[in-house]
């Protein structure tokens, strides 16, 4: 298994467990990020209930306590979605080579599965390229280049913050000597997630880790319900808004019934694949007179190539998702720059339009094969 270094595309993963043991510990919560061309585009977070009670100790230093793992799912119910999510990716982490990898290995192990995936340890890129630091901790890598990892030993935290302190060091190496350049004055350069990016790529991730299973719990609504109440920064946000209006009313009365929660379960699910939930199906479509703005990357031509057919047809194509848009269409190869995952900022825009009544439709360009066919 090579190790990496200087790879923008990667999936950043982080364990917290019930102990420090490889050979003993069990997962309590699963966080992971994948990274493409240093921008996180998709998500993965869940609690896992352990065997176990959690200790004091434990709980002390996560946060995690055994009533937030109480209803989660075992990790026999977690692994094989977290596997696929990982399957093909080269992994990044801090110190998994000798704790995270060895504890995924076991555990997979166990269930006739096994890990191949390239990897690349943050703690010994550290260590080649920052000989001089006193601690190659994650926290001292965060303070060296001056940025807060804000939920320190969680696991979705850590991995964001890890993917900086790995982006910060690729950064300022240099290509002769392979040594990391001295600069007082100027600010090592941050990875590109902005801080509302990070939340709603978190948001997803925690709504892809409680619906894993098919099933929400009650344990799982009020987690989200908190988190949802912690970052109320994001309203106006798809799918923030949605999530916060059904999560409060089906609390509303303080009894959560199963018809509501498997309301919400097909709701977060939609979340996680808008462009497949709310596109609409239709073959042909008459654009003469009509505005239109594209997203992502087409079958059928470049963003140019489609934008003159869309005009031959007599349509309008903007650059931008405005009021007076009438067809948002999304190219079948979407984009590996989406920061939303499987959708961009101007399907998120669309929705959050479609959500105050603007007439503004979203289609797939499979849908419209037919139509471009004919010019």
């Amino acid at each position: 298994m090579r190790k990496l270094i200087n790879c923008s595309d990667f999936t950043c993963f982080d364990f917290e467990t019930t102990g420090l043991s490889v050979h003993t510990a069990e997962i309590i919560e699963i966080g992971a990020v994948k990274v493409r061309n240093w921008d996180g585009i998709e998500c993965f977070h869940t609690f896992v209930k352990p065997s176990k009670p959690i200790t004091p100790e434990v709980t002390k230093l996560t946060g995690i306590s055994n009533n937030d793992v109480e209803d989660a799912p075992t990790i026999s119910e977690v692994l094989p979605a977290f596997m696929e999510f990982i399957e093909g990716e080269t992994l990044l982490g801090h110190n998994i080579e000798h704790y995270d990898l060895s504890i995924l290995k076991r555990i997979a192990a166990e269930y006739n599965l096994f890990v191949t995936n390239d990897y690349t340890d943050t703690l010994s890129v550290s260590r080649a390229f920052l000989p001089e630091l006193p601690s190659h901790s994650l926290e001292a890598l965060c303070d060296f280049y001056e940025f807060e990892n804000v939920e320190a030993h969680r696991a979705l935290s850590d991995c964001l913050a890890t993917a900086e302190v790995y982006r910060c060091i690729m950064c300022n190496v240099t290509g002769n000597s392979g040594r990391v350049k001295k600069k007082k004055k100027e600010r090592p350069h941050r990875p590109a997630f902005s801080e509302q990016t990070q939340a709603l790529v978190t948001l997803k991730g925690i709504l892809s880790g409680i619906t894993c299973d098919n099933v929400l719990s009650e344990g799982e609504i009020f987690y989200l319900k908190d988190w949802l109440d912690k970052n109320t920064d994001l309203e106006g946000n798809y799918p923030f808004d949605i999530a916060f209006r059904e999560v409060s009313a089906a609390l509303a009365d303080g009894v959560l019934e199963q018809c509501e929660l498997d309301r919400m379960l097909d709701i977060f699910k939609e979340f996680l694949n808008p462009v497949e939930a709310k596109a609409e199906h239709a073959e042909t479509v008459d654009f003469s007179g009509k505005t239109i703005c594209l997203s992502g990357d087409f079958e059928t031509g470049s963003k140019d190539e489609v934008s003159k057919k869309l005009e031959n047809l007599g349509a309008v194509v903007n650059k931008s998702v405005t009021k007076a848009v009438d067809y948002l269409i999304v190219g079948e190869k979407g984009s590996a720059a989406w920061s939303c995952g499987n959708y961009g900022t101007k399907v998120k825009k669309a929705l959050e339009m479609q959500g105050k009544g603007h007439h503004i439709k979203i289609i797939r360009e499979c849908e419209i094969f037919n139509t471009f066919a004919e010019v």
